[in-house]
């Protein structure tokens, strides 16, 4: 990393429409004093000069109170949702090794930006390790904070370095179907997982509005991991009425995020040598995804019916008790 980053990274906001999330979420960014804040807002909704713009930025100038760097950058065409983040984190990284990156609908926990920023740091060096998430949807209890080596890359608030970035382009170009369905089945064998892969990274592809799943096998392509902390420090609000892309519902969708204002001791210890992922952890996430896509089939027919009860169940796989070890 660079000197100026090494211990606080920037941070990127990608935004759209919903200027008034922007100022929310950097506000609880600007409070850790980042070296710099970059918010890429697509074009379409706002002009690069428009007063909304120009107030934004006199907002955020306010909150930084001298103590970081903020850029606004606004597109004049509208890109779509991943042509805009690639852009956003490539903007980043011209000057910096690293970056934390949320999107205008995800909300940090007062733990989060510390707890990215001693990843990104105690991990630099670590080529096995691809991103940082901020998500976390099982749980250990309480009074087990730790962190965790996954395949599962969750990215509602995630960061990554220059070096893992390089070579990641959202259309996949650079692999053949097989390498792609190869990819798929190491992260999972299920016949029902990997058939929802396969159709959701081929669907993305087509979506200018899609980058997370291509993503998600760039990773398993090059065999990185994730680390991934042990309780929830993002909350995803993109399914609610100021949605401009986000369609359907998810049982992940304003998943509650942890009350910690500082980080913990053992929090960093942790991030020095996160723990495997058990199988008992893995067999979790998967009962979370097969329920997140059974529920959003039955959410289709019978809009509302399901999400009490799909949510509940969540909850009782999510705190499932098990062994720490």
């Amino acid at each position: 990393m660079t000197h100026m980053d090494e211990n606080k990274p920037p941070v990127v906001i990608i935004g759209f429409a919903r200027l008034a999330n922007v100022v929310e979420i950097a506000e609880r960014i600007l409070s850790r004093a980042p070296c710099c804040l970059f918010i890429q807002v697509d074009g379409g909704k706002y002009m690069p000069n428009s007063q909304e713009i120009k107030d934004l930025m006199s907002v955020l100038t306010g909150l930084s109170r001298g103590a970081t760097e903020v850029h606004v950058f606004v597109e004049t065409a509208n890109l779509g949702i991943a042509q805009n983040l690639s852009k956003g984190v490539e903007r980043a990284l011209i000057e910096h090794s690293c970056v934390i990156v949320l999107e205008d609908d995800c909300y940090p926990a007062p733990l989060f930006y510390d707890f990215m920023a001693a990843a990104l740091r105690l991990h630099a060096d670590n080529k096995q390790i691809g991103m940082i998430s901020g998500n976390a949807y099982i749980k250990y209890g309480k009074g087990h904070l730790f962190a965790e080596v996954s395949n599962v890359p969750l990215t509602w608030g995630w960061a990554t370095w220059r070096d893992r970035w390089e070579g990641f382009d959202v259309q996949l170009s650079e692999f053949r179907h097989k390498q792609i369905s190869d990819a798929i089945s190491s992260y999972s064998r299920s016949p029902f997982i990997r058939s929802h892969w396969m159709t959701r990274v081929g669907a993305s592809i087509a979506d200018r509005n899609m980058w997370d799943a291509q993503w998600s096998v760039y990773m398993w392509l090059r065999g990185y991991k994730c680390i991934n902390p042990s309780e929830n420090l993002v909350q995803n609000t993109g399914s609610d009425q100021s949605a401009t892309h986000t369609f359907g519902w998810s049982i992940y969708s304003d998943w509650e995020i942890s009350a910690a204002k500082r980080l913990l001791d053992e929090s960093l210890k942790a991030l020095e040598t996160p723990r495997a992922w058990t199988r008992t952890r893995r067999l979790q996430h998967y009962s979370l995804l097969r329920l997140n896509l059974v529920s959003g089939l039955v959410e289709r027919w019978w809009p509302g019916a399901s999400r009490w009860a799909a949510k509940k169940l969540a909850r009782v796989i999510a705190n499932r008790k098990h062994p720490t070890a």
